[in-house]
């Protein structure tokens, strides 16, 4: 997965870049193998630090979290812990979504079998030796 690191009016460190490398990865590897890229994007806003995580997941799903903090490590532990919770619940989405049709596969309901002039007819008889008992009923329409 390719993650890139970028700062809005601030200069990341090779520490910050590093470390949310490192734990994105961990966290998305854990819910998805297959991630296509991701891109974290540090801002300072007065006294707060904002980080912004973007995960593409597939060519068509994208994931979003942001975090909130006075440090941009902390801003960035609860990015993560963000992101973790959304792809969790996502994966599960994914995996209930997939088995919810198991669960109702078999259905009991009432049925009567009849058997056809094939079943009762036995290969050892010829046609003309069956009694006239089994034989298909003719249905007449009188007008």
């Amino acid at each position: 997965m390719v993650i890139t690191i970028s700062g809005k009016n601030v200069d990341t460190g090779t520490a910050f870049q590093e470390n949310s490398r490192e734990k994105l990865t961990d966290v998305v590897e854990k819910y998805f193998q297959n991630a296509v890229s991701g891109h974290v994007t540090l801002d300072k806003d007065e006294a707060l630090f904002k980080v912004r995580i973007r995960v593409n997941l597939t060519n068509r799903i994208e994931m979003e979290a942001t975090g909130l903090a006075r440090d941009a490590h902390a801003a960035l532990d609860m990015a993560l812990e963000h992101a973790e919770k959304r792809l969790r619940r996502h994966k599960r989405r994914l995996k209930n979504h997939r088995h919810a049709g198991e669960q109702d596969d078999i259905l009991r309901v009432p049925m009567a079998i009849y058997a056809g002039f094939d079943d009762t007819y036995d290969i050892g008889q010829s046609h003309q030796e069956s009694d006239e008992d089994e034989a298909l009923p003719v249905i007449a329409e009188l007008s």
